[in-house]
């Protein structure tokens, strides 16, 4: 379906407009412990229980990393960089959010409230899970049903039960982290219509995906100056929100209740309530990696080939065997990724700026940096029928029927 510019800006301030207005009711009024300790108490099965612990991993960076990274294998770069943009920002929103409202888990407020999945020690509202997983479902919702595979007469009920199944996905999410005792239920209504509403703003109203490959990347080149400010004081608003961020506030009848539940010591660091936040907003520092690694492959390759020409638009068109050697060969530009292993009980502004800020940084630039050149000059062949000139001369029209970029 396709809106009117008018459409879409009466359409998406309407709803953020609605979000706004009903946010008070999203703080406290739905948070009701006696619901989560009955639904606990109702459907205390061990199959509930291990489903729970899992399919929260799919709210999460270990199984949303997975799933980009296979979604890159069939479809367009462009479609990948901004359904990773998507990600990251909802994250970095999602921890803002957190740093204001500082509300605690529901757990941490009620020993009798069971801790079902993963310890979580960070503010909970909004649901982070619910929030990235609502733009990261739909978007690649979005995303796979503008495939060419699905132009056919059976399109729209693919696309419908494409739809239905991600639906289904998300609500199992927001349920296991209702069930597992770490979101109360207006934390996670609230997480899930922020997320429609990124939705909606991102692949309905901006559409940038949808822009052949030679305009994006005009476009980023043209505007790389305001996009690195904007990206640079976003991260450093997380700065002022982590310092007065009320850390000491019930912190320790908190602490004996999440030393409880979780069976373990807590590391000093995660003892900071405002650390997870601060970490999640941070990851706003691997998306300036990227985007600064993107334009110096870019200009690598435009010497590497004498032309304007960039290769990794034939991602997806290319053999399977040479996809797997190009990740392996950016895995080894994934070094800074050994910074990870820090360990937890180190100084709290040595797992702050080094394990994860320097970290987010690094990776990003040097995997779409040096790595992505490195991957494509070492796997390039010259007599692959897959051309990058063809695709890159692809008028709007052709774009389509190669891609499926219309609505």
């Amino acid at each position: 379906m396709d809106f009117s510019s008018r459409t879409k800006i009466i359409i998406t301030t309407v709803y953020f407009t609605l979000v706004i207005i009903t946010e008070p009711l999203y703080r406290n009024s739905l948070d009701n412990r006696n619901l989560i300790k009955n639904i606990q108490n109702t459907f205390d099965s061990k199959t509930l229980k291990l489903f729970s612990k899992y399919i929260t991993y799919f709210g999460s960076e270990k199984g949303l990393i997975p799933l980009c990274i296979i979604f890159l294998f069939f479809n367009p770069f462009l479609y990948f960089l901004y359904l990773t943009f998507a990600t990251i920002s909802s994250t970095y929103l999602v921890s803002v959010l957190k740093l204001i409202y500082q509300n605690p888990r529901p757990y941490f407020l009620d020993e009798n409230i069971k801790l079902l999945v993963n310890c979580d020690v960070g503010y909970g509202n909004p649901s982070g899970h619910s929030l990235v997983s609502t733009v990261f479902y739909l978007g690649l919702w979005k995303l796979i049903s503008k495939n060419k595979v699905f132009k056919d007469e059976k399109r729209k009920i693919i696309n419908f039960s494409l739809l239905g199944f991600f639906i289904f996905f998300i609500l199992c999410i927001a349920f296991s982290r209702l069930y597992g005792g770490v979101h109360s239920l207006n934390q996670i209504v609230y997480g899930i219509l922020l997320g429609i509403g990124l939705f909606i703003l991102y692949f309905y109203f901006f559409k940038i995906y949808n822009k052949n490959h030679e305009m994006f990347f005009l476009f980023i080149e043209e505007n790389k100056i305001l996009l690195n400010v904007i990206f640079i004081l976003a991260y450093i608003l997380i700065f002022p929100l982590y310092y007065f961020a009320n850390d000491k506030k019930n912190k320790d009848s908190f602490l004996n209740i999440i030393q409880n539940q979780c069976g373990a010591d807590i590391a000093p660091s995660y003892k900071h309530f405002s650390n997870e936040s601060f970490i999640g907003g941070s990851l706003i520092l691997m998306l300036i990696g990227m985007f600064n690694g993107l334009l110096y492959s870019k200009k690598l390759m435009e010497k590497m080939y004498s032309t304007k020409e960039y290769i990794i638009m034939n991602w997806h068109r290319n053999k399977f065997s040479r996809k797997i050697i190009r990740f392996l060969i950016m895995g080894i530009f994934s070094f800074p990724g050994l910074l990870f292993l820090i360990p937890s009980d180190s100084p709290n502004y040595i797992i702050l700026i080094f394990k994860y800020n320097v970290s987010f940084l690094l990776l990003g630039f040097f995997i779409f940096g040096p790595g992505m050149y490195f991957a494509f000059k070492l796997t390039f062949d010259d007599n692959d029928p897959v051309n990058l000139k063809r695709t890159i001369s692809l008028t709007d029209e052709e774009m389509n029927a190669e891609f499926g970029t219309e609505d």
